[in-house]
């Protein structure tokens, strides 16, 4: 068995640890679910080491993040559990913990960024998991960043494309924190009442996400078309993906809880206007992944300057 696969394993064995410690709450005392609790997240790391021990000495990996990735994988398939039972796909496997550890999370937003642990997060642990095993590393030439970056954005399509999404999702962002605000502008009025009226949810998650757009992910799209406009900004392949990861995180939850039946029915996406929802969102959603492929695949016109001058005789030896 591989160590990856014995990761994969390993966290599996989480759907029958949350069960046992349902019944352990039945005895009532907290202060057991608590050290039970502990004891397990101990356990799984513990479990993670003999993983590493009883495999081939060729892929045994160093790197401590490979515990860091193992233990989150156990609780993404946790975060599942708790999902489906919110959806009432399965009882009594938290209920103890939904009433007594987070009870915010019986909300429409809190069912969707436990299924988006389980499934997206749950993903990418197990992806980094097997990238440390097999030792992968990825590596770019900048063989050809001279000619990159002698472009101009008009000579760049795709590049100028980008740049008008990041100037279009700003003045989105805008209109969308207004609408979260309630603010008493027309058209801020007009776009929660006839496309997100989840945006007016009581609970605040939605009005805190558009906040989280509006005074996060704007500054970086900012930041963002400068980088695209002007060569040698290092640091752009990075936020790009951080912007892409943090924006498929909150667009997955945003569009979930602006449709589940945990929202109440008079805040979910009108009928009528559910397929410009969709464009609109998906599009938030899509974009950002793009610009980070765009980043990571053709890093040339991102990386330091050179200096175009030849070389000297002495520095070619």
């Amino acid at each position: 068995m591989s160590t990856a696969t014995g990761v994969f394993l390993l966290s599996l064995t989480a759907v029958p640890v949350c069960y046992s410690m349902n019944l352990m709450s039945s005895m009532g005392d907290h202060r057991l679910v608590f050290g039970g609790a502990c004891l397990v997240l101990a356990v799984i790391v513990f479990m993670s080491y003999l993983i590493i021990a009883f495999t081939g000495k060729q892929n045994k990996p160093s790197d401590l993040f490979f515990y860091v990735f193992s233990l989150f994988a156990f609780t993404s398939v946790v975060d599942l559990v708790i999902g489906l039972e919110l959806d009432g796909v399965i009882n009594n496997f938290v209920a103890f913990y939904l009433k007594e550890g987070e009870p915010y999370l019986n909300t429409a937003y809190g069912t969707m960024i436990n299924y988006w642990d389980g499934t997206g997060h749950y993903c990418m642990y197990l992806m980094m998991v097997t990238a440390i095993v097999w030792k992968l590393n990825v590596v770019f030439s900048f063989s050809q960043k001279i000619k990159a970056q002698k472009k101009s954005i008009f000579q760049r399509p795709f590049d100028l494309m980008m740049v008008i999404y990041l100037l279009t999702s700003c003045v989105f962002s805008f209109i969308r924190m207004l609408a979260a605000l309630n603010s008493p502008i027309l058209f801020a009025q007009a776009y929660v009442k006839f496309y997100e009226p989840y945006l007016l949810d009581p609970v605040i998650y939605p009005k805190l996400q558009m906040l989280v757009y509006w005074f996060y992910l704007t500054p970086h799209s900012l930041c963002a078309i400068y980088g695209l406009l002007y060569p040698g900004c290092e640091w752009m392949s990075d936020w790009a993906l951080i912007h892409a990861g943090a924006a498929m995180q909150g667009q997955f939850s945003h569009i979930g809880s602006s449709l589940h039946s945990r929202t109440p029915y008079a805040l979910r996406v009108p009928i009528d206007s559910r397929s410009t929802f969709w464009v609109i969102n998906l599009i938030l959603l899509v974009f950002p992944q793009i610009l980070a492929w765009r980043c990571l695949n053709k890093p040339a016109f991102f990386a330091k300057e050179v200096d175009p001058r030849p070389l000297k005789k002495e520095h070619l030896k």
